[in-house]
């Protein structure tokens, strides 16, 4: 249980970074904000049933690392099937030449 609640409290802090740090290139969606709870949750839930007397601070970087490693190899998995691109990428700074970057010629 320990391990699912402190899962849980680092996909909220996962979800509210990510969340404030694209409002100005996504609208808000509830379901890919929900989604880093349940990814961290889980892996909390598998850290903790694997190291029981892991320290909770560890347990909640391991949370935080294991969901961003997972949702970034599903974004990579479906951007090399055509299904995603984020918005970001396609106006605003993201996509500028200034930075060095462009999914567009």
């Amino acid at each position: 249980m320990k391990g699912i609640i402190i899962g849980s409290i680092a996909g909220l802090t996962v979800a509210t970074t990510g969340a404030i740090k694209d409002t100005k290139y996504e609208k808000f969606k509830l379901n890919k904000f929900l989604r880093s709870p349940i990814i961290a949750s889980f892996w909390g839930y598998v850290v903790n049933e694997e190291k029981e007397d892991i320290p909770l601070f560890l347990l909640y970087l391991s949370c935080i690392s294991l969901e961003r490693l997972t949702i970034e190899i599903y974004k990579l998995y479906r951007a090399k099937r055509g299904k995603y691109k984020p918005s970001k990428f396609k106006k605003g700074e993201w996509g500028s030449r200034k930075y060095g970057f462009s999914l567009s010629n």
